[in-house]
Order: structure tokens, then C-alpha cells, then sequence
């Protein structure tokens, strides 16, 4: 019965809106008229939307569009609802909106009058429950991280599951979790030509999390923007071809990770903390201290430094008293695992404990996150 019910009102939804939007010059007015395709991309089928949520169209085929309209139940609900360049995008206060199911739809323009509209999508919107943390998967629910970023609230998680990604994207100031289903060994970016892969300059803090990926063979691999303090814990960074971790002033934490094979392992400034991290096998230096200023030296203890050009340490680094500076003994370089007489097992700070309630393991597969 319920499902004969939402049936009924979605094509309640549909025949208002084609009764509301319709024009006479709809479609085909002149030969060879190239009718415009456009779907929507955000939100997906099925999505429960809160607060302020991204609908995002794209457009195909040879037509030239003149802009987007995003129409919410058949209504054009204001004039920023009209997008006049890709990516078209409109954002939807839905808290302004009665919870329950809502239709959205994309119409593209050409310069000559003529439309076309995306298929209709039927979401749920529920800002009583704002509260509810959601998990929202990439690729099965959102095709792309980004995605799965921008329909994410404070304290969701987006969850990557195993594969190759060659995207980069922007935690756009969310206080989430952006976490691999498998860990590192099955969950990776790459990228020769990227900038960087995963960037933070919206203000984030330690409520950012990034959990669990393996960043190779890019230029830089995580940029941090000034009062931007994210967590980054139990990744892998090698073979960047200039700074595996590169950040202005911050008092994030970066906590368990390996990085291999940079030019510089990490440039970061500010009263942040350094922690379990394998650094090693660099040619130039393992760990820079961006600040010239000695109040904002970085916080490092319990690291492996080993095997840099010139000098594990640059400009003022505050050196860690229980850092050591010895071959991590990997089983291999592409997991990174320990082997079982590595120096790193059980050398961590006694603090942070593995996930068996041991001491926990210097690098990406130690401490309480540990896969």
C-alpha cells in the first residue's frame, strides 16, 4: 500500500510539473534543432537531503546551452536557481522546505528558447533528524569522493571502498570523516600530473578526518592551507615527486602514516602534532619546519626519520626525543607492512595504542584507525 502511495504521488509530482513549466516551443521549433540532454548528477535516487545540499547537472550531446533551471516540485524557487556556466549547480536551502519526498529537475536552455529536461528524481528530505550521522558510500552510492564530500553534513562519514581513484577533491570545511572501507593496500589515488590530491583550505579542524588511502606517484600529495588543522592518520605517501604532506600554519595532528620516496616527506607549520609516522628514503628533507618563527615549531615524537639526502630534520625542527632514525624493515614497498624484527612494532607513543590493545606500531598500520 505505502509503495502504491508514493507511486501515485510521484506522478502527481511529474504531471505538475509538466503542466507548470510547459511552453509551446517546447522541444523541436526548427529542422535540424538539437534537442538538449542534460541528467542530474547530485543528489542520487533515494538520497535524504538535510540542510544546505549541492544539485548538480550535467549537460551533453552538441547543443549550446544558454544556462540550467532547477526546478524544486515543479517550481523555479528563485533567480540563483538559474546557472549560466558548467559545472551547474544550484545550491537548495531544504530546510526552508516540509519534510517528506520533494521533486527535483534539471531543464537546459538553448540561446534560441528550446529545452530539455533531465529525468525527475524523488527525494526524501529530513532535517528532523538532522542529528542522525549518515554513511555514504563512493562509488556504489555517490560515483566520485567529491560526491560523496558535498552531500556529506558534520559529522557523516564518507566511505571509499576498495579501487583506483584518480580524482582529487576538497573537504570544503566539513567536519567528517573521509575513510577507506579496506585500508591503504586496496584503496588508492594516483596520478602523475595531479597538483594535489586531497586539499583542506575551508577552515577545517580536528573534526576532518582522512583515514586509510595510499597517495602515489603525484606531484604533492596533501595540501593544507592556513587555519585549516585536519587529522590525517593511517595513510601512505610514496613516490611524490616534490612533498608527500605540505601545510601552512596548522594545529592539525598526523598521526601513524608512511611516507616513501619524496622529495620532501612533510613541510608543515604551526603548534601541530607529529606522531607515529614513518618518514623515510627522501632526497632532500624528512621533516621541514615551514615557520620561521620559533613559537610555531611542530610538536614530533615517536618517528622513524631514516635515509634523507641532506638531513632528517629542516630549518628548526623540533625534534622528538623518542624519534629514531633506522631502516623500518618493510615487507615490501607497496603495502609498507612491518616485517616482525622491525624496530617500528610496538615503538609508538605509549599513549596510542593498536587496535589489539597493544602498544601501538610506528606508521599507516598501527594505532587505534589501524586496517
Amino acid at each position: 500500500m505505502k509503495n502504491a502511495i508514493s507511486t501515485f504521488c510521484f506522478f502527481l509530482l511529474i504531471v505538475c510539473f509538466t503542466s507548470c513549466t510547459k511552453k509551446e516551443n517546447t522541444y523541436v521549433t526548427n529542422p535540424g534543432f538539437i534537442q538538449p540532454e542534460i541528467s542530474i548528477s547530485m543528489p542520487i535516487p533515494g538520497d535524504t537531503l538535510r540542510g544546505l545540499v549541492a544539485i548538480s547537472a550535467q549537460t551533453s550531446g552538441n547543443a549550446e546551452i544558454s544556462h540550467v533551471d532547477f526546478y524544486l516540485d515543479g517550481v523555479l524557487p528563485e533567480s540563483q536557481a538559474v546557472d549560466s556556466s558548467a559545472p551547474y549547480e544550484y545550491l537548495w536551502s531544504s530546510e526552508d522546505y516540509i519534510d517528506g519526498n520533494h521533486l527535483v529537475v534539471t531543464r537546459a536552455w538553448t540561446p534560441g528558447g528550446n529545452y530539455g529536461d533531465a529525468v525527475p528524481m524523488l527525494v526524501l528530505v529530513d532535517n528532523i533528524n538532522e542529528n542522525a550521522l549518515r554513511i555514504l558510500r563512493v562509488p556504489s552510492q555517490y560515483p566520485t569522493i567529491q560526491q560523496g564530500v558535498n552531500a556529506a553534513k558534520d559529522g557523516d562519514t564518507v566511505l571509499v571502498e576498495p579501487g583506483l581513484y584518480h580524482e582529487d577533491f576538497n573537504f570544503r570545511g566539513k567536519g567528517i570523516w573521509v575513510k577507506s572501507e579496506m585500508g591503504p593496500a586496496q584503496t588508492v589515488w594516483e596520478g602523475t600530473n595531479q597538483n594535489i590530491f586531497i586539499y583542506f583550505n575551508q577552515g577545517e579542524d580536528t573534526n576532518s578526518v582522512l583515514c586509510g588511502f595510499k597517495i602515489a606517484n603525484t606531484y604533492n600529495g596533501i595540501g593544507i592551507d592556513l587555519n585549516s588543522s585536519p587529522i590525517i592518520t593511517n595513510c601512505i605517501l610514496s613516490n611524490i615527486e616534490y612533498t608527500g604532506i605540505i601545510s601552512d600554519f596548522t594545529n592539525g595532528k598526523f598521526v601513524n602514516n608512511t611516507l616513501y620516496s619524496c622529495e620532501h616527506g612533510m613541510q608543515i607549520a604551526g603548534i601541530c602534532q607529529v606522531m607515529n609516522n614513518i618518514i623515510v628514503h627522501g632526497s632532500v628533507f624528512g621533516l621541514w619546519n615551514a615557520s620561521t618563527l620559533s613559537e610555531y615549531r611542530p610538536i614530533g615524537n615517536y618517528n622513524d626519520v631514516w635515509d634523507w639526502g641532506f638531513s632528517f630534520y629542516g630549518n628548526n625542527w623540533n625534534i622528538g626525543e623518542n624519534d629514531i632514525h633506522m631502516d623500518p624493515l618493510f615487507t615490501d614497498t607497496i603495502e609498507f607492512r612491518l616485517q616482525s624484527n622491525s624496530l617500528c612494532k610496538n615503538s609508538g607513543d605509549p599513549s596510542i595504542l593498536n587496535t589489539d590493545g597493544s602498544r601501538s606500531d610506528m606508521g599507516a598500520w598501527g594505532g587505534p584507525h589501524a586496517y
